[in-house]
């Protein structure tokens, strides 16, 4: 994903995309000097007041100074606000994801969505 803004740590990582209005991301695994997608967000549209995955539509990233990098996302969909932190902390093979909604409405569902994206020459 050369047009990505990516979160890395050890051997693993997460792509954000720029997507219409909002990003979409993929978790991607260092294989063989070789960064592959294993797992997609599924997005919906400006239209859906519930998307399958939040509509993150502002992207930031921070150092912190122990050299964890975060990265810090908002978005809103219908009356419903989003938000997502990313964290990749030095040295360790692992990212922590954490969202949160702020809900005015009955929720029809709270989370992501993903596509499993099968290794390359798999059927």
């Amino acid at each position: 994903m050369s047009d990505a803004a990516v979160l890395e740590a050890l051997g693993v990582r997460v792509a954000f995309r720029r997507l219409a209005d909002r990003y979409s991301h993929a978790i991607e695994i260092n294989c063989g000097g070789q960064w592959t997608a294993v797992l997609e967000s599924i997005e919906g549209t400006a239209d859906d007041d519930w998307p399958p995955s939040p509509p993150l539509q502002e992207l930031h990233f921070e150092n912190r100074p122990d050299g964890t990098r975060l990265a810090l996302l908002v978005g809103r969909a219908g009356r419903s606000h989003w938000s997502l932190s990313v964290e990749a902390a030095p040295g360790v093979s692992r990212l922590v994801f954490d969202a949160a909604c702020r809900l005015r409405d009955v929720a029809r569902q709270l989370g992501g969505s993903y596509r499993w994206l099968p290794a390359k020459g798999a059927p």
